[in-house]
């Protein structure tokens, strides 16, 4: 009996503390109180009071100073939250619950009788750029206003707490800073470019009630002679050189240095016109590059050969398209089509007249490509149609427009126009080894290439997504010829090289070499496909038993005969491959373009690189795609020995350029000679010791100014080559 009675003690004495814990947790929830992330400055006399800044706002912070707001704190945060708030901010301890109304004093229904410890009714508060008003509209036009106990106050609102200078009209203007004529708080810039801003505002008093879209329409006007400055954490300001708005209220502005600058628009004390101080968050970043492979084709022609171009984020912008992708992260897709466009049209296709040959339209729908207005357009990315990953209720995936696909490093997008413009059934063509899609391949001379050919409908099955595509809707596609292409475009076709009923065809090259093979229907099929490309780098390869030099099982042996088998390297001479002579940096430059299959295309303005130089196209190539920067504006030194720094700095530049994803291992430790290595080297230094394709030279050094020698050279490629 004693031990059921300490067993019943037990359980009740857990149920009570269970009771307890509800009571308390239904407490809690009863109790729960909202907060605001909001943007807010206080202004006085022209200056700040408050510098602009964000925090947090809790929905009860009125009412635990005795002030009464209207709105539920489990709901809303007031805009009298936010007067508490700002005056917390600027008085910190001194600003109590028993003496906060000397500080700030508000009426029963919400009228600011004192701010910042000065009784006047020349105080106001605004939201968003507007008076605080309801949807309801006023009998005087515009909307009924609300005080600051009744407004309600959100996450990313800005709210201000502003005194009138002009204390006889009431005539302060609320200045808006606007781009391309839309309202702006906050913008997204590329650093050292120029922009360009526009200053307009209302008379805050009198129109402030009457909305956005109606004080735009018929109360905005354009204000000029305001200086633009930055504003510093303490709230002061320094203006701008020469920084100032013209006559039609623009400005035009650059950093040069990436960050998030806060800029004011101020009107200097002798303007007649006086004006609320404006704010604009302005984030600087670095545009994006990445190294993508194109073409454009029409009528089942080439308009652009397909080649490996570099592709700027901001590409799209500078020219007044607009795309989703944020140009700070990726590449889009209209980046590249406005790339396409340069590349045809030259000095042509500027900034005014670009939308004669290309226009899109602002949901990302191509209306015009290549000067041809057409709903035929379309852009294929890596053999698909772009998609996302969000399953669509008609099967596959949700379809991206060109504005909203990111691209990535070595991605392929191709523009193309329907030929079959009644069914629109034109197949989109794979190449494929050994089962596998391919986009490049890399053979020795002579050695036959096998490639099967499969298509599939694009307009129907585009956005299926890769491995349904497969499973399900490619077909083998017979009677498809196989050309060569050169760089004007132009297709000689390789004799007897048509697929046959299962879509196979062999091809081999007796020459070394890049070659770009396409496939093709002709015009007489009855099917119509658009063309496929693979690049070809057919090589010689060198047997490393012949090099004489060669110590058998030396530390660079097996990395050598990689080198040499693939062609990437080539010995002194027939028999001799020289381990330890010096690397120069056109021999380097020569041995990553082979290694990326030897692109077409490119383009340098180094006098000292000769047109028929053996390095001559692999300089032109790593120039264009930012790998190499030469050592002066005009000057490569193709013969000059290449340094373990300089390298390594080329090296991380290539594996970026051909999305080569470097692992990052543990921490790297500095080597002792970390003091020697250049500033503009150590990133790229201690990320290759990081991913494991530099091992330093022993004695925890690095050796950053010594020369490379070939062996070295030749063991770094190989690691990169077998990163795992």
């Amino acid at each position: 009996m004693k031990i059921m009675n300490k067993m019943n003690k037990n359980v009740v004495f857990a149920m009570v503390v269970m009771a307890l814990m509800l009571c308390f947790s239904m407490g809690a929830a009863a109790t729960t109180v909202v907060d605001a992330e909001v943007a807010l400055d206080v202004q006085s006399a022209g200056a700040f009071a408050l510098p602009y800044q964000t925090v947090t706002v809790k929905a009860d912070l009125a009412e635990e100073y005795g002030y009464t707001d209207q709105l539920s704190p489990s709901e809303q945060v007031s805009a009298l939250d936010v007067l508490v708030k700002m005056h917390e901010l600027i008085y910190g301890d001194d600003f109590t619950t028993a003496n906060c109304t000397d500080y700030l004093n508000v009426s029963a229904d919400g009228w600011i009788l004192k701010a910042l410890k000065e009784t006047s009714y020349d105080w106001s508060f605004i939201l968003n750029g507007e008076c605080a008003h309801s949807d309801v509209v006023s009998s005087y036009g515009g909307y009924e206003g609300l005080t600051v106990n009744q407004t309600a106050v959100t996450d990313g609102d800005v709210g201000e707490l502003v005194k009138y200078q002009d204390t006889t009209d009431y005539g302060d203007q609320c200045v808006w800073f606007l781009q391309d004529n839309a309202k702006v708080t906050s913008i997204d810039v590329v650093a050292d470019s120029s922009f360009d801003l526009q200053l307009a505002g209302y008379p805050f008093a009198t129109k402030g009630a009457y909305g956005t879209e109606a004080i735009l329409a018929d109360h905005l006007s354009a204000l000029s002679g305001a200086q633009m400055a930055l504003m510093k954490e303490d709230g002061t300001l320094v203006d701008i050189p020469e920084a100032v708005t013209d006559e039609d209220g623009d400005v035009s502005l650059s950093f040069d240095d990436c960050g998030s600058y806060t800029v004011v628009a101020t009107l200097p004390a002798s303007s007649e016109t006086k004006a609320f101080l404006s704010v604009l968050t302005i984030n600087v970043h670095k545009a994006v590059k990445t190294s993508v492979y194109t073409d454009a084709q029409a009528k089942g022609e080439y308009t652009l050969p397909y080649r490996m171009v570099r592709v700027s984020s901001n590409l799209a912008e500078s020219y007044g398209y607009v795309d989703s992708v944020p140009f700070w992260e990726n590449v889009s897709a209209l980046d590249v089509l406005v790339k396409i466009h340069k590349m045809v049209y030259g000095d042509a296709f500027t900034a005014a007249a670009c939308r004669d040959y290309l226009d899109v339209s602002a949901d990302g729908w191509i209306l015009k490509a290549l000067s041809n207005a057409s709903w035929d357009w379309s852009c294929i990315v890596n053999g698909e149609c772009a998609h996302s990953d969000a399953v669509s209720s008609y099967g596959g995936y949700e379809g991206l427009t060109v504005n909203q696909t990111a691209i990535y490093a070595c991605d392929v997008v191709e523009l193309v126009k329907y030929q079959d413009t009644a069914a629109y059934a034109d197949q989109c063509i794979w190449l494929m080894c050994d089962g596998a899609r391919v986009d490049a391949v890399s053979t020795p001379m002579g050695e036959d290439i096998t490639f099967s050919l499969a298509g599939y409908p694009f307009m129907t099955y585009g956005a299926y997504g890769t491995q349904a595509i497969k499973d399900s809707h490619l077909t083998a596609l017979n009677g498809a010829h196989l050309a060569v292409m050169n760089q004007k475009g132009e297709l000689t076709d390789i004799d007897g090289a048509v697929t046959d009923g299962d879509g196979n065809v062999t091809i081999s090259f007796d020459e070394k070499g890049a070659y770009t093979v396409v496939a093709y229907l002709p015009e007489e099929s009855s099917d119509k496909a658009f063309m496929a490309v693979v690049s070809v780098n057919v090589y010689k390869a060198k047997n490393a038993a012949k090099m004489s030099d060669l110590v058998p099982n030396a530390w660079y042996t097996e990395s050598v005969s990689a080198m040499l088998s693939q062609g990437l390297m080539k010995g002194v001479s027939e028999t001799r491959f020289d381990p330890n002579g010096t690397l120069t940096r056109g021999m380097f430059a020569t041995m990553l373009y082979r290694y990326a299959g030897s692109p077409n295309g490119g383009a340098a303005p180094f006098t000292d690189v000769a047109a028929s130089a053996y390095y001559a196209a692999a300089v032109a190539w790593a120039y264009e795609h930012d790998i190499t920067n030469g050592v002066t504006a005009t000057k490569f030194a193709p013969n000059d020995h290449i340094t373990r720094e300089q390298m390594a700095t080329m090296i991380l530049r290539f594996a970026s350029v051909v999305g080569l994803d470097l692992p990052s291992g543990d921490g790297a430790a500095l080597f002792d000679d970390d003091s020697v290595i250049s500033p503009y080297a150590k990133a790229s230094v201690y990320s290759l010791v990081k991913a494991g394709v530099i091992k330093g030279m022993g004695h925890n050094t690095c050796a950053p100014k010594e020369t490379a020698t070939r062996a070295q050279a030749a063991e770094i490629i190989y690691r990169l080559q077998n990163l795992k």
